[in-house]
């Protein structure tokens, strides 16, 4: 699955909540696998404190699997800001006295990275209307596409031993983070 395929069912997956069935949108992660599947993992979240731990949670989650993850995404709803060419910050959108209401997917193979976003249109009665597509930044930074690229990383490590493991029947552990070197002995284990 690529990168603009995992944006687009970000999207569709707002759409029908937010749009369709009037739902709350709860920010969720897919994991796409190599044989084309995905797995969703939704993670609701009410603070910074409980977004990293999911972030924490979905990456160990990640390294743990089994089958070989491609990609990923992050779909959220957030408060945006929009500023004028030489207009200085308000602060933090959530912040923001003129801040706008809108969906955002991040998607990563690892190496490359796919922002977009949408802006949430409300009707009179305050019910969601439509998604409205938002130019995404030519550049962004984000500390939950570091350490979920850092979890695919170890992912991927991890398959590349355990395909090792499979050929050869041994493989050498010594110098692998602790918690990857217990998903691989939890694998091993599980297919003596």
């Amino acid at each position: 699955m690529t990168l603009e395929q995992l944006c687009e069912l970000g999207y569709d997956l707002a759409s029908k909540v937010l749009i369709t069935t009037k739902e709350q949108l709860l920010s969720s992660f897919a994991l796409a696998k190599r044989d084309g599947s995905v797995d969703v993992i939704h993670c609701p979240w009410r603070d910074d404190r409980e977004k990293r731990e999911s972030v924490l949670t979905v990456g160990h989650t990640l390294i743990g699997m089994k089958e070989e993850v491609t990609a990923y995404s992050m779909l959220s709803e957030v408060w945006m800001s929009r500023y004028q060419r030489g207009e200085t910050s308000r602060g933090k959108p959530k912040d923001d006295p003129k801040r706008r209401e809108g969906v955002i997917v991040l998607a990563s193979d690892g190496k490359d990275h796919l922002f977009r976003s949408w802006e949430i249109g409300r009707d009179a009665s305050g019910r969601c209307v439509s998604l409205t597509y938002t130019d995404s930044p030519a550049g962004f930074e984000s500390w939950m596409s570091e350490a979920l690229d850092r979890a695919l990383a170890m992912h991927r490590l991890k398959c590349k031993i355990v395909d090792e493991y499979k050929a050869k029947g041994e493989v050498t552990l010594e110098g692998l983070p602790r918690h990857l070197r217990k998903a691989i002995e939890k694998f091993i284990k599980e297919n003596k």
